[in-house]
């Protein structure tokens, strides 16, 4: 039963929260529209004198995941067409929602509402409870058993029961304003963005524009003059629209053909032996790889057949065939199947030259199809500057803080804003209630975005094949493995470990390509590729290996878990308390379905 709808506003001048209740369980009858809702809280924010006298002329509307709280409103149905589904919930992209609202004297007031979700501009998605933990505000503690009965909460504790209420839109109200105030700070609008990966695309376009470097040159694109039929005004209009060069265009499906995921696969199932199992990842992987591009001089590309011409360091795409010696153990040119990315001792793919550097470094036999050799028309690293400034910034806050958290996921967004729309994806289309596919980004190239993975997938690759053969790996995850190495016997002299060492010193001053991530494991269970977890005793100092292949732990399981050990005084919550608990229920499961 739906018995209230609570806000909280913030505007400059203060602010100020309420709460209105229904007068009955009646869908049709008892529950508000919620054009009414957003109006009445504008009014009770004039009322206290936050709000001027002059009615908003947009109302920025924030709730954490938009798609739950929209449905309790009497008109859903209605409205919900007037915003833009991302990521299966709801915000504004395209038009504000336009609500004819009647406020107390009768006047007609027309509000602009633009809706924002904080759950997709948090990061790491981040549920609410994490997210008001973030910003110091944290929700507030119900007695046992309270949430299961909010009416009797409601009568015997209404103070209670508003404060908890009201909690939560507090804390989206609080991280969408602090999202405007992050946006204006760094040279945007003063508005809260739609998600991070958009807000991390108009940052990197605003860092391009401030240091004179040309969108066009990077991705290859130009303006064209077209003309166009007005028929209000019944003349020709001119308009500018940007497109692919010639010669982009003419290669696009080769570079699209050679753009492939992260290679992850599982090299073993079930237990490992008891041993000292180390978790290793490429520190800033993507932002690292991206860092590798210069600017490339589309306009003078060749085609080479030539294998020798596919080297590391240079911007070349190629279809072709190749064998690697019956005796290579990690195989490192990615095929593509219906099912995922396979690494085959022999096939025909679409691949990048670092990728082709090392499948030579190998042993492997190839022959190029058709290929071309892009060159670079000048130094200058327009995703260094980026990646950079990402670093800068993380480096001036406190660790785990909420911007620092928001800069990391703005780094590490900007290569999948590369690859957006570069394979077929339909999504909901909630204005039509159909579905269309993704549509590419500002920044969307198959080039840039095949090179930069190709970076990562060879230099994975190749540590894999150089490590001794007395150890084993147990998986391979896009930019790490696990394995029983130590970090003294991982080879990092390869040259694509080293080219890669190369702009890592590029980026920090120092050439450690390496980061432990998980450590002194005695026992792994590995379940399938992203399906790891942490078996036996394990150090204190070190967190949960925990890997769940979607795999999620019922919410009674963790409600158990938090209820004993609150029966027990003496125990002290470790910070991955609730991976240890998913960990446990997921290694039991599996012991007893096999």
């Amino acid at each position: 039963i739906l018995r209230c709808y609570q806000y909280f506003g913030k505007t400059i001048n203060g602010t100020w929260s309420g709460i209105i209740y229904t007068e009955g369980p009646d869908r049709s009858k008892h529950r508000l529209k919620f054009g009414d809702v957003i109006g009445r809280a504008v009014e009770a924010g004039r009322a206290e004198g936050v709000l001027g006298r002059q009615w908003p002329k947009r109302v920025f509307a924030a709730a954490h995941f938009t798609r739950a709280d929209l449905a309790g409103f009497k008109d859903y149905s209605k409205f919900k067409c007037e915003f833009d589904a991302v990521r299966g919930t709801y915000t504004t992209i395209i038009d504000p929602y336009v609500y004819k609202f009647r406020d107390k004297q009768k006047h007609k007031r027309d509000l602009k509402i633009i809706l924002r979700d904080t759950a997709v501009l948090s990061p790491n998605n981040s549920s609410l409870e994490s997210l008001g933990e973030l910003h110091g505000v944290e929700k507030i503690t119900l007695p046992e058993g309270a949430i299961e009965r909010m009416d009797k909460l409601l009568t015997e504790d209404a103070a209670l029961f508003e404060g908890y209420a009201i909690r939560d839109a507090e804390i989206a109200a609080i991280h969408a304003w602090k999202m405007a105030e992050f946006s204006r700070d760094n040279g945007l609008k003063s508005e809260p963005p739609v998600t991070i990966g958009g807000l991390a695309t108009k940052l990197l376009l605003n860092l391009w524009d401030v240091n004179q470097i040309s969108l066009n040159d990077v991705l290859g694109k130009e303006y064209i003059k077209k003309k166009l039929w007005n028929r209000s005004t019944r003349k020709y209009r001119t308009s500018k629209q940007m497109t692919d060069i010639a010669v982009v265009h003419n290669h696009s499906t080769l570079a699209t053909e050679a753009y492939h995921g992260g290679r992850n696969e599982a090299y073993m199932f079930g237990f490992t032996k008891l041993d000292n199992w180390i978790d290793l990842d490429l520190g800033g992987a993507y932002s690292t790889a991206l860092s590798a591009i210069k600017t490339p001089d589309y306009r003078t590309t060749t085609v080479s057949t030539q294998v020798a011409d596919y080297k590391k360091d240079c911007f070349g795409f190629a279809h072709l065939k190749f064998t690697f010696p019956d005796n290579t153990q990690y195989p490192c040119l990615p095929v593509r199947t219906d099912n995922g990315l396979i690494y085959p001792l022999t096939g025909e793919t679409h691949v990048c030259s670092p990728e082709i550097e090392l499948a030579v470094n190998l042993g492997a036999e190839i022959e190029i199809i058709h290929g071309i050799i892009i060159p670079w028309a000048n130094n200058v690293r327009p995703f260094e500057i980026f990646s950079r400034t990402v670093r800068e910034k993380r480096g001036e806050l406190p660790k785990k803080s909420v911007f620092e958290q928001t800069w990391k996921e703005i780094g590490n967004s900007v290569y999948g804003k590369l690859a957006q729309g570069l394979r077929e994806k339909r999504a909901y289309d909630s204005r039509t209630e159909g579905s269309k596919s993704l549509p590419p980004s500002k920044i969307t190239q198959p080039y840039l975005a095949a090179y930069t993975t190709s970076i990562i997938r060879a230099v994975l690759g190749e540590l894999l094949a150089r490590l001794p053969d007395s150890k084993t790996i147990v998986s391979a995850t896009t930019d790490g493995f696990l394995s029983n190495a130590n970090l003294d016997e991982v080879d990092t002299s390869g040259p694509l470990a080293q080219f890669f060492a190369d702009l890592t010193e590029l980026m920090t001053s120092h050439r450690n390509i390496l980061e432990v991530k998980h450590q002194n494991i005695p026992q792994v269970l590995c379940l399938k590729t992203r399906g790891q977890t942490t078996v036996g005793i394990k150090c204190a100092e070190t967190t949960t290996l925990l890997a769940k292949a979607g795999n999620k732990a019922p919410v009674a399981v963790l409600q158990m878990a938090e209820q004993s050990i609150k029966n027990d005084p003496d125990y002290t919550k470790p910070n991955d308390f609730k991976n240890i608990v998913e960990n446990y229920w997921l290694l039991n499961t599996f012991i007893h379905r096999t």
